[in-house]
């Protein structure tokens, strides 16, 4: 078997009886192979191979891929454990989404950004940004998170005086912020997504004015959910049209303001059942008055303007205001 052919899988090692063994080149131990926008891992049981001898053709069925497997498994773990999965995967998914874009006969142009900074002074958030119809006004940005440790992040559960980890909600919004998206794409796999993220996302969830988290599988070459979430996100930013009042935001402050109103309720609850706790209510009310407060700002900011640029929703999700706000109360009491 030549091993120069671009399909070759390696040399014959063993015959016994019907059965082959055959060394695969080491080329072709992770190689993928893209087709109509789809990856395909090469040697994958049930497969037929050609064996030719002289001029004969053999042909033949994958039955058996141990060692392959083995390797594989391996280097997946050390994929997983390792620091450049993050660039790996990036690349992955721009290369992807250049190849759907050419078959698909769309004018829409891939760039990765992750290694440079963006609006946000040294913020490099924002892995990939595709600009619709090669437009640089019409961007969708996607952010890669290959990490168990990313939570969602629902702002409508969030505690403003929680410590500032990421979260895909964070994440999206400030992607979006740091590129000038329209809207913007967290793409998690299979492999590496905590069980609380991939049950609240299964395969693609979209969340108004904040952007798309889909699930992908890499092992399996499997982008089909991202398929959706860019074909959707596409079809938003081509139509996107301005109106007086966005009722998805005046639904995410309505939202938070009644969790802040439940908490002042529980806080009045603890007044009159605990009096020795006046330290801890006094703190926990003017906690919530502080995120009363702090809401009331950004609702009046929004009823001005009917929206919400991207800078001020980062700002409003942080929280950083806030906090700064109780920490100095917190030092004068």
């Amino acid at each position: 078997m030549s091993s120069n052919a671009e399909t070759s899988l390696g040399t014959v090692q063993d015959v016994s009886g019907v059965s082959i063994s055959v060394t695969m080149n080491s080329k072709r131990l992770s190689g993928l192979t893209f087709v109509h926008g789809h990856a395909h891992r090469i040697g994958q049981l049930g497969s037929f191979v050609k064996i030719p001898i002289g001029y004969i053709d053999l042909f033949g069925i994958v039955s058996q891929v141990e060692s392959l497997k083995m390797i594989f498994d391996m280097k997946q773990e050390i994929f997983l454990r390792s620091a450049a999965k993050g660039l790996i995967a990036e690349e992955e998914i721009a290369e992807f989404l250049g190849i759907f874009f050419k078959e698909q006969r769309l004018a829409d142009t891939v760039s990765l950004t992750g290694a440079t900074k963006g609006k946000l002074g040294n913020n490099k958030t924002g892995d990939i940004v595709c600009e619709v119809d090669g437009k640089d006004d019409k961007r969708i940005v996607i952010e890669s998170k290959f990490d168990k440790s990313l939570a969602l992040g629902d702002i409508g559960s969030r505690d403003v005086f929680a410590s500032g980890a990421d979260t895909a909600w964070s994440q999206l919004i400030e992607a979006q912020a740091n590129r000038d998206g329209k809207t913007a794409i967290i793409v998690f796999d299979v492999a590496s997504v905590s069980n609380s993220v991939s049950k609240a996302v299964q395969n693609v969830r979209f969340v108004p004015e904040i952007g798309f988290c889909v699930i992908i599988d890499s092992g399996k070459g499997d982008y089909t959910n991202l398929v959706i979430a860019y074909m959707l996100a596409r079809d938003l930013v081509k139509n996107a049209t301005r109106i007086e009042l966005d009722k998805d935001f005046l639904a995410l402050f309505v939202n938070r303001m009644i969790k802040d109103v439940s908490e002042v309720r529980q806080i009045e609850k603890l007044v009159r059942s605990n009096i020795q706790n006046n330290q801890k209510i006094l703190e926990q009310l003017e906690k919530s008055m502080l995120a009363l407060e702090f809401t009331q700002e950004y609702l009046m900011r929004f009823l001005a303007d009917g929206t919400l640029s991207k800078e001020d929703l980062l700002d409003y999700y942080s929280g950083d205001e806030v906090r700064a706000k109780f920490k100095e109360i917190d030092v004068l009491g």
